[in-house]
């Protein structure tokens, strides 16, 4: 929605005070793969949630250099702020979860903004994850596991399986998709519905990303003294 938390908090009561509505187009909200995901977590399909790791490969590098994306003054940030918020946005809309903790690790790859990003998560309601965005790939690769105390979610690229201990691997029946981040905002403008991707979900977002910045010690709008130094953890 915005490359900092406090652009994002100063949109939100723009639209408030004009009384206008909002959306922010994470696609995935409406997707059927997702869906599921969600609605299986929510529904205890593997009992309590104990940990999630979620992975981005893309060949964001290989395209960045001359680009917005590499100018931090225009783009907040590196892979994590462009391409990580999407799966940023779906490690905290499928869960729920309340991040408190983060221990990053950032490469720059010579780049002007940060490229590969790990970190470990701790959450307030006690599961861990990792957060795995790697902007120097030779494709897109995208992966989630979801871990339970009954079961796992598997997503590669798309596909899902449903894995239990000792137990066949089972390939769930997903949900229709009945609408998208377009027609969605279109029908919420005519008040069919409410605003299903809101704006302080997005804040929630950028919050996140911010607090993995701070951790490193990384800020992307500072001069850069030496792309091709990793930053401190």
């Amino acid at each position: 929605m915005t490359c900092s938390s406090a652009e994002a908090e100063l949109l939100l009561r723009k639209a408030e005070d004009a009384g206008k509505l909002m959306q922010v187009s994470y696609q995935r909200h409406f997707q059927p793969e997702f869906l599921y995901i969600r609605s299986a977590i929510a529904s205890g399909e593997i009992g309590k949630l104990t940990s999630v790791t979620a992975s981005l490969y893309q060949q964001w590098r290989q395209g960045s250099p001359g680009s917005w994306r590499a100018n931090p003054a225009m783009s907040g940030g590196g892979f994590l702020m462009d391409s990580g918020s999407h799966i940023i946005d779906v490690l905290l809309w499928t869960t729920g979860l309340t991040p408190v903790e983060v221990k990053p690790q950032l490469h720059m790859h010579g780049s002007t903004v940060e490229i590969d990003t790990f970190t470990s998560i701790r959450f307030a309601e006690g599961q861990v994850a990792g957060l795995n965005l790697v902007g120097y790939s030779p494709c897109w690769h995208e992966t989630f596991v979801f871990c339970g105390e009954e079961g796992g979610i598997f997503y590669d690229n798309g596909a899902i399986t449903l894995r239990r201990l000792k137990q066949e691997p089972i390939v769930p029946e997903l949900p229709k998709q009945e609408t998208n981040q377009d027609k969605s905002f279109i029908d919420a403008i005519f008040g069919r519905h409410e605003v299903l991707v809101p704006g302080e979900f997005a804040l929630k977002v950028v919050k996140l990303s911010e607090m993995i910045y701070q951790a490193a010690g990384y800020d992307p709008n500072a001069a850069v003294t030496d792309a091709g130094e990793e930053q401190p953890a």
